[in-house]
């Protein structure tokens, strides 16, 4: 049985938005509850780096092709992360990634995409067990374990928050491939709530996660997915609108193979799902080439027979972290 709570689309166009909180002093186990807050009180900035842009889920006859594209909105900004958890599971994060307070109180809070394989091997294996039937009692497992570390970093964060009423504080994609079948793809949205206590004071709390089902998809019969994170970058052409509309790289892939020219076709007409993964990753890599441009960008697949492997790594360099003294707070673009 699915945890409570609403199951929220979240597609239509809204501002996206880079989550950067000032918050009470990290570490304080009890937030203050007088008329005001003391001046002698430190207040500590707390950060949240966002993992936003657009991902792709693509079938073919024998696999799955998933692709990320970063927004790069602000600098530190990172891409969707694709994180393998088994070799037919993975689990893409959006949102709210990277907890951490910036110098000189240097600290991290939650790292979320290198927290998930820890937590999913505390659940029954290392990856939860996605099948057509019963009820996804794992994945509901799974989603309150995720539940349990958002709220501990969201714990120190007592400054208001403005999010558009469509964007979740994180998002997962839970991406699952059995052999033989159709890809299924399982959305958890996590949202926040805040309780107004006091002047400039907010108590935070993160709701129990929405789960929506995305793929298999009645309304989609060729079972291909692009989600964006915010939801505002929907105007960007992303690598279904590539493969659809062939250009540049696509068509120089397909004059030199005559395969690649007739699965093209394929996809044209509707008919991805029937495209061997060997004929399908050099277009979607052409396309998503083409979408992301000087964008960061990640693609795996998983195979129905070997499983999973990268075709675009995510880069190893470390992430950066915010200098002492940067602004508290980043404005949407039509604010700067």
């Amino acid at each position: 049985m699915l945890p409570d709570g609403p199951i929220r689309a979240t597609r239509h166009a809204a501002l996206a938005l880079c989550l950067l909180f000032l918050a009470g002093a990290v570490g304080a186990e009890a937030a203050p509850r007088q008329s005001s807050i003391s001046e002698s009180e430190r207040v500590t900035e707390v950060v949240a780096t966002l993992a936003s842009g657009q991902v792709a889920v693509l079938p073919a006859h024998d696999g799955v092709v998933i692709t990320a594209i970063g927004n790069e909105f602000e600098p530190d900004d990172l891409p969707p992360l694709i994180v393998p958890v088994s070799s037919r599971d993975v689990v893409v994060v959006m949102g709210a990634d990277d907890w951490f307070v910036p110098p000189p109180r240097s600290r991290t809070l939650l790292r979320l995409d290198t927290r998930i394989p820890t937590l999913l091997h505390g659940i029954n294996g290392n990856a939860p067990s996605l099948r057509s039937e019963p009820a996804f009692q794992n994945l509901d497992e799974f989603g309150l374990s995720v539940l349990d570390p958002l709220r501990k970093a969201a714990r120190s964060l007592h400054a208001r928050v403005r999010l558009p009423q469509d964007v979740p504080l994180a998002e997962l994609l839970v991406i699952h491939q059995e052999e033989g079948q159709a890809p299924a793809v399982w959305d958890l949205s996590y949202w926040i709530h805040q309780t107004f206590l006091q002047e400039n004071f907010w108590d935070t709390e993160i709701e129990r996660p929405a789960f929506n089902q995305l793929l298999p998809s009645k309304q989609d019969a060729a079972g291909t997915l692009e989600i964006h994170y915010p939801p505002g970058g929907a105007s960007t052409p992303g690598v279904l609108h590539w493969l659809d509309q062939p250009t540049g790289p696509i068509l120089q892939e397909i004059a030199s193979n005559p395969q690649l020219a007739k699965a093209q076709k394929d996809i044209s007409a509707g008919k991805m799902s029937k495209t061997h993964l060997a004929q399908l990753v050099p277009l979607v890599q052409a396309a998503l080439d083409s979408a992301a441009g000087a964008r960061t960008k990640t693609m795996a697949v998983i195979d129905s027979h070997s499983g999973f492997s990268w075709v675009i790594a995510p880069p190893t360099t470390a992430r950066p972290k915010r200098a002492a003294g940067a602004p508290t707070l980043h404005l949407t673009p039509h604010e700067r």
